[in-house]
């Protein structure tokens, strides 16, 4: 050997596996009815792990804006909000590796009730003529609905001696509210 003497010897070398995070390859867009809620699952993700199951993998919901968490999972949009959510979410294996997604969270407006106050039980003489209803307090409802048109119908059947009072309500089903009041 060139005049270099050489030894040979087996040595023992153990490579101990390293955690690999897992990966969020995508994730699922949710739609959601303002004043309501949603749950996060795993089952609405593409997620990647190579060293654990599926099944042993963990999901939770970071703290954000204009939501509430519970459960980990479950977002409930703060009251009369409507507009896109981001909401950061965590994909965490046993051994601590984790990856952060940012799920979006379309929260969809609802019509909500116009309020108004009635003044209470009224009466009066036919005769008397012209009566006056006091009717106060009237508005579009939660501040999000500033912008919607409300209105106050009246409606008289003397043949049938009575009188309704009530606002008109648009739902995507046109419902009306009527307080009706009898001679």
């Amino acid at each position: 050997h060139n005049g270099v003497d050489t030894a040979r010897a087996v040595i023992g070398l153990t490579v101990g596996p390293e955690n690999d995070r897992p990966e969020v390859i995508s994730a699922k867009e949710f739609n959601v009815l303002e004043d309501s809620f949603i749950e996060i699952t795993k089952d609405s993700m593409v997620i990647q792990d190579i060293d654990h199951p599926y099944k042993d993998l963990k999901l939770f919901v970071l703290v954000g804006n204009d939501y509430q968490i519970s459960n980990d999972s479950v977002v409930t949009p703060d009251g009369d909000y409507f507009g896109t959510l981001t909401v950061p979410t965590v994909i965490e294996d046993p051994l601590g590796g984790r990856d952060t997604v940012d799920v979006i969270v379309n929260v969809v407006p609802v019509n909500d009730q116009p309020i108004f106050n009635l003044q209470d039980a009224h009466s009066g003489n036919e005769d008397d003529g012209r009566d006056t209803v006091e009717i106060s307090g009237i508005e579009e409802g939660p501040l999000n609905e500033l912008s919607q048109h409300s209105s106050l119908t009246i409606t008289t059947d003397k043949a049938a001696n009575w009188y309704a009072f009530g606002p008109i309500i648009e739902y995507d089903d046109t419902k009306t509210t009527a307080i009706i009041i009898y001679e």
